[in-house]
């Protein structure tokens, strides 16, 4: 009997939505799914910032530099930075040496302090450096999906012309 009453209230679906599905709880309102389906996504925030879980976040992301942070910055602007980070892990490996070292001799607290908190920059270092990465591979990833929408269009273009030339020899027939 249970299941007779699924399969009638699959059938009398009146929303449109799940038909041929069957569940024991009823469909939901009709007038619910449409307003649901239509949604746009909320507007853009007017102001310059937004509060998001009570948190106000800016709406202009810049990557802010090492100083502002109150970090000293260990690697060279003005060199690639793919050089520069070999290097701070060149140094972040020879000071996780020497502090395995000051351990393993037991050298005193302060000196191991020291080279914690060094490689603790090295790595904040790393990751700002990986950071300023990110706006030259989101620009690529642009150009690659830009670059692939182009050659799909082309590609429907092509196959539309072979089809226009087909109804057009079928029409000349």
């Amino acid at each position: 009997m249970e299941g007779d009453g699924v399969a009638r209230a699959a059938t009398n679906n009146e929303s449109g939505v799940g038909e041929g599905t069957s569940s024991q709880y009823p469909f939901p309102p009709k007038a619910l799914v449409e307003i649901h389906s239509h949604s746009a996504p909320p507007p853009e925030p007017s102001s310059n910032s937004f509060s998001c879980f009570g948190t106000i976040w800016s709406k202009t992301t810049t990557l802010p530099s090492l100083e502002e942070s109150n970090r000293v910055q260990l690697y060279d602007s003005t060199q690639p930075r793919s050089q520069q980070l070999k290097l701070l892990n060149l140094q972040l490996s020879q000071v996780f040496a020497a502090v395995v070292d000051a351990l393993r001799l037991g050298k005193p607290h302060e000196t191991v302090k020291q080279h914690v908190e060094l490689i603790e920059n090295i790595l904040i270092n790393m990751h700002h450096l990986i950071n300023t990465f990110r706006i030259d591979m989101a620009r690529l990833e642009v150009a690659k999906l830009l670059e692939d929408q182009c050659r799909e269009r082309l590609e429907l273009v092509k196959k539309l012309e072979a089809q226009i030339e087909h109804v057009e020899l079928l029409k000349q027939q």
